[in-house]
């Protein structure tokens, strides 16, 4: 029960913890189990990551010791200006979400200042392991000597942890964006490049959703130099499915010149149904779009194979590349016609019509009733995400992830706030609660809320409700 560290051998300390189960019977039992430890922190087990005389996995925890999350988060909700927003969170008490700010003054603001190991190439390219089966984007590092071990900086208020001053921001007086992924392309006027590929890759292709968002953004200026509040809205609410407005003509052609049956192992399929759900889509998942779960079912498939595009990757144009889907390419033209036939069999087998609503087949339920969910999945090519796995007999439900909650915030011409957003998922867990599914249904139906946001509106509020706490 020892590690090798250096030119010695450390522990692996035992802890024993009690937890409370149910057994075959339903009653609650307490069980004994003991957990393990290296001097990184708690050693995991799993078919990727086995157990083994020669190999033990440890994990190390970059915000364990964060005590600076109160100190930061009260500096950003009194901030007042971009730079009071820059010094909060460069108190690094940001666990890892990104950092969107704009203000009066017309400066956008976009930072990943948050909590990250202080990890630079050469330590990734001399100590980087790669487990079999361990998606590239976890990192595993040796673990059995100190040259591995994590860069220590004295600017840096968390241990082990870059310093504020070496991670990625930017100041536009157009715009920034993010959409869950690389710092890189928050601009794509100004590419962040030059750190630490711990934070994020750089001149690398870009997630569907992130150029959707992107393109969206483009369209919305190329007609001015502002949004109003009502396209920002229309913008989010469009549901517009980037994926199927780049690939789907060259799924629709390969329909047209190949129209015999998919052999499958389990015989031959007909995708003349999925091909006709296809071409009929208006490329939205709103909730009346039609054929969204045939591109979804495809997509999920499709997007695995080699030599996928006609034209790849380009860093010199990120927004626009990879495009176009190399059908002069027989292995990918029988690779995407597997894929629809697949898609067809995966929506047969439960039960979801290829022309089908998509409302009927992504939706909430709340005390019985079904509410018809909007948005889909960021990798099929979706900027407004909505996250739901696949229920045999059901459809798309439950939601899991996505869009959660969503704001519009502008100033009108007499510099007045105006504020709007939803909260799509309600504001109340509990089924009796009248706020358990209002706002779900409003975002359903493409609605918002106004907030009150000056002292009068917010007291004459009909739903305020006041508590006053006396000793």
């Amino acid at each position: 029960m020892e590690y090798r560290y250096g030119d010695g051998f450390r522990p692996i300390e035992a802890e024993s913890v009690e937890i409370t189960v149910r057994d075959t019977s339903g009653k609650l039992i307490e069980e004994q189990h003991t957990t393990y430890r290296s001097h990184y922190g708690p050693i995991v087990v799993s078919d990727q990551l086995p157990w083994s005389a020669e190999f033990a996995y440890t994990v190390r925890d970059a915000n364990i010791n964060n005590d600076r999350t109160s100190e930061t988060y009260h500096a950003l909700n009194i901030a007042t200006s971009i730079d009071d927003v820059e010094k909060a969170i460069s108190l690094q008490g940001v666990a890892w979400t990104n950092t969107i700010a704009a203000d009066r003054h017309g400066t956008a603001f976009y930072a990943d200042i948050s909590v990250t190991p202080n990890i630079d190439t050469t330590l990734l390219e001399e100590c980087r392991v790669t487990p079999k089966d361990i998606p590239s984007w976890v990192i595993v590092l040796q673990g059995d000597g100190p040259d591995c071990e994590w860069r220590q900086d004295p600017r840096s208020a968390i241990a082990g942890t870059l310093p504020a001053e070496e991670m990625p921001r930017l100041r536009r007086d157009d715009y920034v964006t993010n959409s869950n992924d690389s710092y890189w392309l928050s601009n794509p006027n100004a590419p962040l490049e030059g750190y630490s590929p711990i934070i994020g890759p750089e001149r690398t292709a870009r997630s569907l959703r992130t150029r959707a968002g992107l393109k969206l953004v483009e369209e919305g200026l190329a007609h001015g130099n502002q949004f109003t509040p009502d396209e920002v809205q229309d913008m989010l609410f469009s549901h517009r499915n980037f994926g199927a407005e780049l690939l789907l003509d060259d799924v629709l052609q390969l329909c047209e010149d190949e129209v015999q049956p998919v052999q499958l192992e389990d015989g031959p399929v007909d995708i003349t149904p999925a091909c006709r759900a296809l071409a009929q889509w208006d490329r939205r998942q709103a909730i009346d779009s039609r054929g969204a779960q045939v591109w979804t079912e495809f997509w999920r498939s499709a997007n695995q194979t080699a030599n996928l595009y006609a034209i790849p990757f380009d860093a010199r144009d990120p927004v626009n590349t990879p495009r176009g889907i190399n059908i002069g390419d027989q292995a990918v033209r029988d690779a995407m016609r597997s894929a629809l036939a697949h898609a067809l069999v995966i929506l047969q087998e439960a039960g979801i019509s290829a022309d089908a609503k998509w409302g009927d087949v992504q939706f909430a339920e709340r005390n019985g009733s079904r509410i018809p969910i909007p948005g889909g999945q960021g990798w099929a090519g979706m900027f407004s995400m909505i996250v739901a796995n696949l229920n045999e007999e059901k459809g798309y439900t439950p939601i899991v992830h996505g869009n959660s909650y969503i704001q519009v915030i502008s100033w009108d011409e007499s510099g007045r706030l105006d504020p709007r957003g939803i909260l799509t998922y309600s504001q109340s867990q509990e089924p009796e609660s009248p706020h358990y599914a209002d706002q779900t249904e409003l975002y359903s139906r493409g609605e918002w809320v106004r907030f009150p946001f000056e002292e009068a509106k917010i007291a004459a509020d009909p739903n305020l409700r006041t508590l006053r706490l006396t000793e």
